[in-house]
């Protein structure tokens, strides 16, 4: 049986190094999935692979923002899986930025650190408290 992954959907080539690091450093059992856009990520919903523990988005993304997809995989009956927490992080944000993710009903929005320590911090947090968290076993795919 495939582990439950945490997918990353960022397009940035250094944040995506940094993450990778950090998985290693935090040791965590989870697979990472990385995803370049929104496009990714809806096609991997649809997959049938295993859903996801937590996908984690940037809002700067390509041909569709993180906030866009975060709108779209809402009012899209196939994607609406909502036990999949779902959260921003971004390199900073606006009071208006932070407050449109929770307007969508995101499960939190992190700022990344400027540290390595500070995004491995962000990570432990993360990852912790969703592998804590109990789902339906039954999941709408």
């Amino acid at each position: 049986m495939e582990q439950t992954p945490v997918i990353i959907v960022d397009e940035d080539f250094d944040d995506v190094e940094i993450i990778k690091e950090v998985w290693r450093e935090l040791r965590f059992e989870q697979p990472l999935v990385f995803l370049k856009n929104a496009d990714e990520l809806i096609a991997y919903l649809h997959s049938g692979k295993p859903l996801p523990l937590v996908i984690v988005s940037d809002i700067q993304l390509p041909k569709m923002s993180g906030f866009e997809l975060k709108q779209s995989l809402m009012r899209n009956e196939t994607t609406n899986i909502n036990s999949i927490p779902f959260v921003f992080m971004s390199g900073s944000a606006s009071e208006a930025e932070i407050k449109k993710a929770y307007d969508l009903c995101s499960h939190g929005f992190f700022i990344k650190g400027r540290s390595f320590d500070a995004i491995k911090d962000s990570f432990r947090d993360i990852v912790s408290y969703w592998s804590k968290s109990r789902v339906p076993e039954k999941q709408h795919k």
